[in-house]
């Protein structure tokens, strides 16, 4: 019961990754992230300097010169503790930004949104597709060590 308590939104299934599936690895932590191929040459991932995280953005945002230059943060996922940690015991360590994405029974995994405006309001095209990636974020499938957990 308290393995399960732990696994939040946890599904471990054993399957093997599609080769035509774009990803995302973050071998330090055993994390693999499967993009939806609607993604592809839209994205930009920039890792921590420790390979325990990753931000995703929207590359043309991120990528483009001026005030909203390296904007376009769609999510970010990191491995955050070294044990299992419940929602309650999350909101009580870390910012409301954060929310808990799923306990391991040897780690905690968060994933975080922007609290701001990620892209220039005056411009549609990059309203469009901000919001069409943000919204296509659920289609994420996420690996630790080679099991679907998300």
């Amino acid at each position: 019961l308290m393995a399960a308590s732990f696994t939040v939104g946890a599904l471990a299934f054993s399957r093997e990754v599609p080769a035509e599936q774009e990803t995302i690895e973050l071998p330090g932590v055993g994390l693999k992230l499967i993009i939806p191929d609607s993604w592809k040459s839209l994205y930009r991932v920039e890792r921590d300097e420790d390979e325990l995280g990753c931000e995703v953005y929207v590359k043309s945002i991120y990528e483009q010169e001026g005030d909203w230059a390296e904007a376009g943060l769609l999510f970010g996922v990191r491995k955050e503790y070294d044990h299992p940690l419940t929602r309650e015991e999350i909101d009580e360590l870390t910012p409301a930004s954060n929310w808990h994405f799923f306990s391991t029974l040897d780690a905690t995994y968060m994933i975080t949104y922007p609290g701001d405006v990620q892209y220039d309001p005056s411009d549609p095209e990059q309203d469009q597709l901000w919001h069409r990636m943000r919204g296509e974020t659920g289609q994420i499938r996420f690996y630790v060590d080679g099991a679907l957990v998300y």
